[in-house]
């Protein structure tokens, strides 16, 4: 908890996975898909709060395309983590 929270440093170990199929994805659709958000709706107005992060790089476009290829970390808000797995 400390090293994540006060630190800032990722342990992998702890992040949960998702698995989701390989290939390319508005960022909104990637959200709902990862079961971060509940709707496009929500997805949207998380990323226009700049409140969505993948491999640490802030997302601020809804409609950005974002090629998934597994292994990337998608970070909503301060607690939300997943790790992507592909199949």
């Amino acid at each position: 908890f400390e090293s994540v929270f006060s630190k800032r440093e990722l342990n992998e170990a702890e992040i949960a996975e998702v698995e989701i199929k390989t290939g390319e994805y508005t960022l909104k659709d990637l959200l709902v898909e990862l079961k971060l958000a509940s709707s496009k709706s929500e997805s949207s107005r998380l990323i226009e709060q700049k409140a969505v992060e993948i491999d640490n790089e802030l997302k601020i476009n809804p409609l950005e395309k974002v090629k998934i290829q597994g292994g990337e970390i998608v970070k909503v808000g301060k607690y939300r983590l997943v790790k992507i797995k592909t199949n």
